[in-house]
């Protein structure tokens, strides 16, 4: 990212609904997420659940993912990339789409922030 040289969205996979990054940190520091401001995507296939390295940070349990719902980012360690390493980072739809139009920044510590696309 142009804030944060060491930090970038690699490897993009779709796998049924699931559309997966990996967030790079080749940062000297641990990363967290903060927020994921601008998320938008196909309303006709709603966004279910966001995950990180294989576990749900969003939504809290009972809790549904709407256009205008929002919700705290835990900061603990599913949240965390460390320095020098990598962490997937999954958005789950409800069903499968093989182009799903989609468009997301996610913001860390740091002011660090990604963009896709």
């Amino acid at each position: 990212s142009a804030t944060c040289p060491g930090l970038q969205l690699i490897g993009f996979r779709r796998d049924g609904a699931e559309a997966t990054w990996t967030i790079d940190n080749a940062t000297d520091a641990d990363l967290h997420l903060e927020g994921i401001p601008n998320l938008k995507w196909e309303v006709r296939n709603p966004l279910a659940e966001v995950w990180m390295g294989g576990q749900k940070i969003l939504p809290p349990e009972g809790a549904l993912i709407g256009g205008d719902a929002a919700f705290a980012i835990p900061r603990d360690e599913r949240t965390r990339v460390a320095a020098r390493s990598g962490k997937d980072f999954t958005l789950v739809f409800l069903w499968a789409d093989t182009e799903p139009l989609l468009s997301f920044e996610l913001t860390f510590t740091g002011g660090c922030t990604l963009r896709v696309p």
